[in-house]
């Protein structure tokens, strides 16, 4: 049986390799997010979806940094690919709704249909656009008995319904 030194001598090597091979895809995550994020800021895609899509690549690159350390260590890969597998369509179905509204948001993000400040009707609903989220936007309106409301709707309704845009008034002189 191996002592410890001797078992401490075998793994060291694979350790300081591993270690390395993360910090260069770290470095690599950074620098490639800042260059597609450069860019991008030339296309007509805003802030919100630069950064996600920005993100979206460096959180890609260190899960691939770190199966790739996780081989280099000599852990067998094959049953957490499985486990990994069944989490994902496990948690794909409980969150299908959440997904759903996520994917519409990051659409409403990139194609901009209307932005902040217009006034949108949706399923007899109409009101001013004061935030759009990744899971919903968020409408301000005034109800019949002249009360101010706010009213979340899930982006995905914003892509399977009817919307009507009537584009926010041009700012009078002074404003």
């Amino acid at each position: 049986m191996p002592t410890f030194q001797e078992q401490l001598a075998e793994f060291a090597p694979r350790l300081i390799i591993s270690l390395l091979v993360f910090i260069v895809f770290w470095l690599a995550s950074i620098l490639i997010e800042k260059l597609v994020i450069n860019r991008l800021t030339k296309t007509r895609l805003n802030q919100a979806a630069l950064k996600l899509i920005g993100t979206a690549i460096k959180i890609g690159l260190l899960v691939v940094a770190g199966i790739v350390v996780l081989a280099i260590l000599g852990i067998d890969l094959n049953a957490l690919v499985a486990g990994l597998g069944l989490t994902t369509l496990t948690l794909g179905i409980a969150l299908r709704e959440v997904v759903v509204n996520i994917l519409a948001g990051i659409l409403l993000l990139i194609d901009r249909p209307f932005r902040v400040n217009d006034l949108i009707i949706i399923s007899g609903v109409q009101g001013t656009v004061q935030r759009i989220n990744l899971r919903n936007t968020t409408l301000q309106y005034t109800t019949p008995q002249g009360e101010e409301r706010r009213i979340l709707i899930p982006n995905s309704l914003l892509l399977t319904n009817a919307v009507t845009i009537i584009k926010a008034p041009a700012p009078g002189p002074g404003q």
